[in-house]
Formats: structure tokens, C-alpha cells, sequence
């Protein structure tokens, strides 16, 4: 267990550079749609903001190659972009195995994947060590940047299993009284869909980022709310680079 914990701590102070706050995108588009340049031009013009991109190929890595996501994901790299390849763990139902092997053909396929997004991750007592040994193997891989979704709050051993989690998942924006400071906001992040634009604001996101380092808010909806960006995603990035900014220089 000293081993396990002394990996982890150097684990953390190599994957925990980052810039930001900033944006976790679920890119769940082929990378030919116009989501891809959207994303690459607003990185490039906001280097002081943190850009997470989740690319899935098919509910994962897929079966094959494809050469179109290695040159759109070495577009986005290049701007900035850190992207990370989802992989559905079932809430640990899934074998520790069949996971690595997806992890694997990501790194195979698609090398500037940066780290994984290990969705639909449990959050009830148990599968602690599945998680742990997911992230230990990623670090082996070189991609050591893990971001767990239970989707909602989780406990300290789960969190502590990766680099990053996922406390709320769902449809609109969360109020922030139901948040908690139990967790640095630098290992946490927000996803909510089916917000209107009239919800979301400069003082909103100066607030949600108080609670989560890496945010994402859009009024895409089910059944599924990622297959396009916000129709007010240069806003939103620009609301983040005001804070952002404003932050810096107090």
C-alpha cells in the first residue's frame, strides 16, 4: 500500500500541471463536423484556458483505426487541446482487463491521446482499487491524466483514484449550495446539459469555478446532449477567460 501510495503521489505532481480553469468537452462528434474546428479556434485564441477534449470513436476506441480522428486529434493537440479517450467502465462491472485493452488501443491508434475519461465510474464502497489500478496502468501507458464520472459526489478513496472527477452530471445547472469545498476544485469538474442561455452568466461561472476546475455547460439535450457544442460556447469560453483573467491579476 506505501507503494501504491508513494506511485500516486507521483503520479499527481506529474499529471496535475495544468493551465485554467477551462472547459471538459464530451466531443462526441466524428472529427469532419464543425464542432472540431469550433473547439481548435477557440484554443488557440485562449491559451490562458484549459481545453479538455473526450474524443470517442464509438463508445470507446472502436475496432479499428481511424485515420481521420488521428489528424483531428494531432489538430487539437497542436492548439492546446488536451484530448482523453472515453472508455465505459460500468460502474467496475466491466473486467479491469477489457478496460486496459481499450486503454491500449487508444494509445496504439491514436498517441496524442493524453490520458482517459473512465465513465460511468462506481461510487459506492468497493471498487476503489479497480480505479486505482486503471490510473496506475495509464501512467505506465504514459498517459497520465485520468478523469473519473460518477456524474455525482463521491467519496475521498474515489477521488484520490484518479486526476480528476466528474461531481455532477445531469440536466441543469447545479446550484451551488448543494456543492461542497470537501474536494480541491482543481480535481473536480461539472457537466450540465439542458441549460438555456439566459442561465448562464459572468457571476454564475466566477462561482462554479470555485467548486470545479474543469466545467461544461450546454443546452444540447437527451438522448444525447454532446453531439453538438452550445449555441453559446464562445461565450461561455469567454466567460471563463474573463474570470480566469481576473484572477490572475488579483
Amino acid at each position: 500500500m506505501m507503494i501504491l501510495d508513494t506511485f500516486f503521489c507521483i503520479f499527481m505532481l506529474f499529471a496535475g500541471t495544468q493551465a485554467g480553469p477551462g472547459l471538459l468537452i464530451p466531443l462526441y462528434t466524428y472529427p469532419s463536423d464543425s464542432t472540431w474546428e469550433s473547439l481548435k479556434s477557440a484554443a488557440s485564441s485562449n491559451p490562458l484556458i484549459e481545453f479538455v477534449a473526450i474524443v470517442n470513436p464509438n463508445s470507446g476506441p472502436g475496432g479499428y483505426l481511424d485515420s481521420t480522428f488521428v489528424t483531428g486529434i494531432a489538430g487539437l493537440t497542436q492548439v492546446g487541446v488536451r484530448c482523453i479517450g472515453y472508455v465505459s467502465t460500468n460502474y467496475g462491472a466491466t473486467s479491469v482487463e477489457a478496460v486496459i485493452a481499450n486503454m491500449e488501443k487508444y494509445t496504439n491508434w491514436y498517441p496524442q491521446v493524453a490520458g482517459f475519461f473512465l465513465d460511468e465510474m462506481a461510487y459506492t464502497e468497493g471498487k476503489e482499487s479497480y480505479y486505482a489500478s486503471l490510473t496506475a496502468r495509464a501512467v505506465s501507458m504514459g498517459k497520465p491524466f485520468t478523469i473519473g464520472n460518477p456524474g455525482t459526489s463521491t467519496t475521498q478513496a474515489y477521488f484520490d483514484s484518479v486526476n480528476n472527477t466528474v461531481i455532477y452530471e445531469t440536466s441543469n445547472l447545479p446550484q451551488l449550495s448543494t456543492l461542497h469545498l470537501s474536494f480541491p476544485n482543481s480535481g473536480c469538474s461539472i457537466i450540465a446539459y439542458d441549460v438555456p442561455a439566459a442561465e448562464v452568466n459572468q457571476s454564475y461561472i466566477d462561482n462554479i469555478l470555485q467548486y470545479a476546475h474543469l466545467i461544461y455547460i450546454t443546452d444540447d439535450t437527451l438522448n444525447n446532449p454532446y453531439d453538438s457544442l452550445p449555441t453559446y460556447f464562445n461565450q461561455l469560453v469567454d466567460f471563463i477567460r474573463i474570470s480566469v483573467s481576473s484572477k490572475n491579476s488579483s
